[in-house]
C-alpha cells in the first residue's frame, strides 16, 4: 500500500519499546520487543522482561517519516540496516534487519507510515524500496518481506514511549555524500515535527535578523573608523611635516656656522705651527754637574769702591802682534 499516511509525528528525543503485532497490542504491556541478541547478528521480537532494549527514531532528508533508528544497547555508533544472509533456504527472507556501523547510507534510512487507526506502522527500507515491508518470521528473525497480500500482523509494528533520550550525541545524523563518505550533521530533537519546524522557521528568521542586524552595525562601525582614521592620519601628516621642516632648518643652520668656525680653528692654529725659537742650551755633563754639587759654591766678592783705576806705566804696555 503506498497510500499511506508518513509518520511525522515520532518524538526524536524518546525511546520507544518496539514490537509486532502478533504477540502484543496496545491494551496492555507490551511483552515482546524487537532486540539484538548475543546468539547472532540478526534481530528477534523475543520476550521484552529485563531486556532494555529501545530504539530512536532520528528524522532525516526532507522527506517527511524517513528517519535513521537506533538502538539504545548500541547508541550511535550503529543503526539499523540490512543484511544479505545467502544461506537462508528460503529466498525472499534472506534479507534480515540488522544493526551495522553508522554510515549514513540509504540501507540505514527507513520510510515510516501509518497503517491507519489502530496505531500500528509500516517499516520500508529506502535501499530495498517500496515493495519489502519489515516482518517477522515466527521465534526467528526480523527480515523483509515481499509478500503484503492481505493483513500481515507480523509487519504490523506498535511503539511505545519508555522515557527520554535528552542526550545531545543523539541529536547528531549521518549523511553520505557523493563520495560515499559519511560524516556527522547536527539536528535538533524535538517532540514533533510540526514543532520542530516552527522551531527551525524562528530559528533561521532570528538568524536572518541578527546577520542583517550586524552587517548594518559593522557597515556603520566601518563608516566612524573612516573618518576616525582619516583624521588622525591627518594630524599625524601636519606634525611630520613639522618636525621634517624643523630638522631641515637646524641643519641648515648648522652647515651655515661650521665654515666660520674652521676659519677660526685655521686661524688660531697658524701661530702655533711657527718654528719655535731654540735658545743654545749647553750639553749636560754629569760629570760636572756632580762636581758642581758636590763642591761648595764661590763666594761672591765685590770689588772695592774706593780703589780707582790705574793707568799703567809705559815699559808695562805691550804691543799686541
Amino acid at each position: 500500500m503506498s497510500d499511506l499516511k508518513p509518520a511525522t509525528k515520532i518524538d526524536p528525543n524518546v525511546w520507544y519499546q518496539l514490537t509486532e503485532a502478533a504477540v502484543d497490542d496496545y491494551e496492555g504491556d507490551f511483552v515482546s520487543s524487537l532486540q539484538p541478541v548475543a546468539q547472532d547478528d540478526d534481530l528477534h521480537v523475543w520476550p521484552a522482561k529485563g531486556i532494555n532494549a529501545f530504539w530512536q527514531f532520528q528524522p532525516i532528508g526532507d522527506k517527511p517519516g524517513r528517519y535513521a533508528i537506533r538502538c539504545s544497547k548500541t547508541t550511535t555508533q550503529k543503526q539499523l540496516s540490512v543484511c544479505y544472509r545467502p544461506d537462508v533456504k528460503v529466498e525472499n527472507r534472506r534479507t534480515h534487519a540488522c544493526l551495522l556501523d553508522s554510515d549514513g547510507t540509504d540501507a540505514q534510512h527507513w520510510d515510516v507510515a501509518s497503517w491507519g487507526a489502530n496505531d500500528t506502522y509500516r517499516l520500508i527500507n529506502v535501499k530495498n524500496g517500496t515493495d519489502y515491508y519489515l516482518d517477522c518470521v515466527p521465534n526467528g528473525p526480523v527480515f523483509l518481506s515481499p509478500n503484503h497480500e492481505g493483513y500481515q500482523s507480523r509487519q504490523h509494528w506498535l511503539m511505545t514511549s519508555v522515557k527520554d533520550v535528552d542526550d545531545a550525541a543523539y541529536s547528531t545524523v549521518f549523511s553520505e555524500d557523493s563520495s560515499s563518505t559519511s560524516h556527522p550533521m547536527t539536528t535538533s530533537a524535538s517532540t514533533s515535527e510540526s514543532t520542530a519546524s516552527d522551531s527551525e522557521t524562528y530559528t533561521s528568521g532570528t538568524s536572518e535578523a541578527e546577520s542583517s542586524s550586524a552587517d548594518s552595525s559593522n557597515n556603520k562601525g566601518l563608516s566612524s573608523g573612516a573618518i576616525a582614521g582619516i583624521s588622525i592620519g591627518a594630524t599625524l601628516a601636519v606634525v611630520a611635516l613639522a618636525l621634517l621642516a624643523f630638522f631641515l632648518w637646524r641643519r641648515k643652520k648648522r652647515n651655515d656656522q661650521t665654515p666660520n668656525t674652521v676659519g677660526s680653528l685655521e686661524s688660531t692654529d697658524e701661530g702655533n705651527n711657527l718654528p719655535m725659537p731654540v735658545s743654545p742650551v749647553p750639553v749636560y755633563n754629569s760629570t760636572r754637574a756632580s762636581e758642581k754639587l758636590d763642591s761648595d759654591p764661590p763666594s761672591i766678592q765685590e770689588m772695592s769702591h774706593e780703589q780707582a783705576p790705574i793707568e799703567l806705566s809705559a815699559e808695562q804696555r805691550h804691543e799686541m802682534g
